[in-house]
């Protein structure tokens, strides 16, 4: 069964936000996939792995992901192959990767969800970049989709999954807007209960901190693509009363940590 938020992208109107969003924290983002690039390739190097299969879950338009693609390809052989439930940035991501000139290691291309796939392959490396908030099923005891990366893992393989922990600012956004989303912490002790084997390491935008959002007491307009895409509408389009209770939100807040959008890199194990 689809949630609000497959529904909402199947229906294209998140992308042209979330490109926004991304170009705002783009820049931030690097220095943490190259710490997510360093583990691959500690796992990969310490069960001599030579090439790599990878399962991309909610690849998108490939901003995140094919960065990490190009720096692995330089040092193993890669197979690639890409799910989504938006058939949108298919396209925008083949871009990318031919700007890369990665076309070689593209596979099989998926439009489904991760509760719906159903592949003949196992991989070495199954992949979610901040995409598990569209997954469900993860407390389910059938067909539970934290057990599924299991499933499609080769003996040696590892699943690493790339989420926000509940200290920060994009969570408590979405909370407030009444949407449910789901945080490191929620994966990690349905993990523990369904016995899973998985290490946890911190990820932070290092250089966010509060002036990155403010100047003084107001929004600085470079990331109204940021609150836009959490609010789920433009910026502009956001009521007087709501942009009120988010900036008393920011001011009040004390601890820079929330505004470097604490998450986890979760690796599971087979």
């Amino acid at each position: 069964m689809e949630n609000s938020y497959q529904k909402t992208w199947k229906e294209n109107q998140l992308v042209e936000l979330y490109d926004k969003f991304r170009r705002f924290i783009d820049p931030a983002e690097k220095e943490y996939i190259k710490i997510l690039i360093s583990e691959i390739e500690k796992h990969c190097r310490a069960h001599k792995m030579d090439s790599i299969r990878i399962l991309d879950i909610g690849a998108g338009a490939g901003h995140s992901t094919v960065p990490i693609l190009a720096s692995l390809s330089k040092k193993f052989k890669i197979e690639y192959d890409y799910l989504d439930v938006s058939s949108n940035q298919k396209q925008e991501f083949i871009k990318e990767v031919k700007d890369n000139k990665l076309q070689k290691i593209l596979g099989d291309f998926w439009i489904t969800s991760w509760e719906k796939f159903s592949g003949g392959k196992k991989y070495d490396l199954i992949l979610s970049y901040h995409s598990w908030y569209g997954i469900t099923d993860w407390q389910s005891p059938r067909n539970n989709t934290l057990l599924k990366i299991k499933k499609y893992l080769t003996k040696n393989g590892m699943g690493a999954i790339v989420i926000n922990s509940r200290n920060n600012i994009t969570q408590d956004i979405v909370l407030e807007r009444g949407e449910k989303i789901v945080s490191s912490e929620n994966l990690l002790e349905a993990m523990k209960s369904l016995d899973i084997f998985f290490l946890k390491k911190p990820l932070y935008y290092f250089n966010f901190n509060k002036s990155t959002f403010l100047t003084g007491e107001k929004i600085k307009r470079s990331a109204y693509g940021f609150f836009g895409y959490l609010y789920r509408k433009p910026f502009g389009e956001m009521g007087k009363l709501e942009k009120e209770k988010l900036m008393r939100n920011l001011l009040n807040r004390k601890d820079d940590c929330y505004f470097k959008i604490p998450c986890d890199l979760i690796e599971i194990f087979k």
